[in-house]
């Protein structure tokens, strides 16, 4: 038999200089900078990225100030795997040509809410404190209960924000980094309604102090597997609990906008706008929308990682032309951003062989993407007449979805399970699904795409995706019953 391995210590303060040559480790002690940043949500994006650029900070000399609390209110797992390793984890870059490993040491402390109420408060109502950042799921920005937003993260802001206006602290900017539409906006929504429920004049003083600015963050953070961990651990010379794989790619745009100091994030990297809206739209409808096409599609074909579909050509092919035909023309450009080389990034990341992003994990949460990545460019195209069938044909993917036995519990999304049942009801109709809530918008009162909607869904469901990414490729398909593709006069019903 082999002879054991003895078990790697775990990465802490006291096991990091044991860190092997070749990885990057803080030259500064977390425990002497300032906690100028209260932090809610402690997965792997949030590490990957925003305690990144905090690191960077510190470490290139820029400044001491900006120390992170991270807080969770959900599940004490994380925060206490981050305690246990003193709030040390790896960031794991994977390039296709290189890899390059930094141990991440801003996270000065991590908090449970529920169960360390006491101590969050105190954070968020600090005089030091001066940003208070949030990586939240989108049903956390959804209207909620009194009581779910007395306890939720919105509830907690409320609170501090009362505390400090009482003893006369200035507010702390709220920033939210996440991929919800003006995220800023919907904080501002939030917090104004938690705080509705403690004081009115507290909500008035709010909407006039506080700034929440809109953000767009952006960088590729996959599952950890198994094999990437031990190589983690192989690399380091240490375990690794908290550890992340990421690509090198990573942007970080953020609006102006602040009540309070504003933290020197431009000196590593990050964009101060006047505006967030238009980075978000490029980002939302060409990567994110093409994220829904290699997850719905690819998974159709057979397919595992974003990167096995990109090899595939006809998949390659169809995001390549979605992305260049279907949604760049009607995309919102910032100024200085060159598309066409944005698009060219955009097929480099993802067919990157470095990370195995799982398409499963781009199919989850469909009800949310969706409308949030795919229908803005197909309500544009139907506007404008303009060509949308590879579009049409990522709807129609996500609806076979939804029939297949188990789409709900498979696809990880909330809201399929009534939507399962819709679809499954009227399977030679989409405009029962098309019509129902807020859904489709607009989109729900056009015949036209309702029609090629429907002709393309019974293509795929008839003859498969191969066959489906044939005919949507050809420009003269007509659908499978003969309805035209082409877009009329009844296209203006879209309002």
């Amino acid at each position: 038999m082999p002879a054991s391995r003895e078990p790697l210590c775990l990465l802490t303060r006291r096991t990091l200089p044991m860190v092997r040559g070749g990885v990057s480790v803080p030259t500064y002690d977390a425990r002497d900078l300032t906690a100028g940043v209260v932090h809610f949500g402690l997965g792997r994006f949030h590490r990957s990225h925003q305690a990144s650029y905090f690191d960077r900070l510190a470490e290139e000399g820029v400044s001491s100030a900006w120390g992170s609390v991270g807080a969770s209110l959900r599940t004490a797992g994380t925060k206490q795997a981050l305690s246990n390793q003193d709030g040390l984890h790896t960031v794991f870059e994977r390039g296709d040509t290189d890899a390059r490993l930094r141990v991440v040491g801003s996270l000065k402390r991590c908090l449970f809410g529920p169960r360390q109420e006491r101590l969050l408060l105190e954070a968020l109502t600090h005089p030091g404190t001066k940003l208070v950042s949030l990586t939240v799921t989108a049903p956390t920005y959804q209207t909620q209960s009194p009581r779910e937003l007395g306890d939720g993260v919105f509830g907690y802001l409320a609170a501090a924000l009362q505390r400090r206006h009482a003893d006369g602290t200035p507010p702390f900017t709220v920033m939210s980094c996440d991929n919800v539409p003006e995220n800023g906006n919907a904080a501002r929504r939030q917090v104004l309604a938690a705080a509705e429920l403690v004081d009115r004049g507290l909500a008035r003083w709010i909407d006039a102090h506080v700034a929440f600015p809109n953000s767009m963050v952006d960088r590729i953070t996959p599952p950890l597997g198994a094999e990437l961990r031990d190589e983690v651990a192989a690399r380091l010379g240490l375990r690794d609990e908290c550890a992340v794989v990421t690509e090198s790619f990573s942007q970080w745009v953020v609006e102006d906008r602040f009540c309070n100091t504003r933290p020197p994030l431009d000196a590593v990297g990050v964009q101060f706008v006047a505006d967030a809206a238009p980075y978000r739209e490029v980002k939302s409808r060409l990567l994110n929308a093409s994220h829904c096409a290699l997850g719905y599609l690819g998974t159709a074909a057979g397919l595992s990682t974003t990167a096995e579909a990109m090899r595939d050509p006809a998949l390659a092919g169809f995001v390549r032309t979605m992305m260049r035909e279907e949604v760049a023309p009607r995309v919102s450009t910032p100024a200085g951003l060159n598309v066409c080389h944005y698009q060219d990034q955009v097929v480099r990341r993802l067919a990157s062989t470095a990370l195995a992003d799982p398409l499963t994990r781009l199919c989850a949460r469909g009800s949310v993407r969706i409308p949030a990545y795919v229908l803005p460019s197909v309500e544009a195209a139907v506007r404008a007449s303009a060509p949308r069938r590879r579009l049409t044909l990522v709807v129609a993917a996500w609806i076979a979805t939804l029939r297949r036995e188990g789409a709900a519990r498979a696809g990880q999304d909330p809201g399929a399970d009534m939507l399962q049942a819709l679809v499954r009801h009227h399977p030679n109709d989409v405009r029962p699904l098309l019509r129902h809530g807020a859904l489709f918008g607009g989109l729900g009162q056009s015949e036209a795409w309702a029609a090629e909607l429907q002709a393309t869904l019974v293509h795929l469901e008839t003859y498969g995706v191969r066959a489906a990414l044939a005919a949507a490729s050809h420009p003269h398909w007509t659908g499978l019953h003969g309805g035209s593709h082409t877009q009329g006069v009844s296209d203006a019903a879209v309002s």
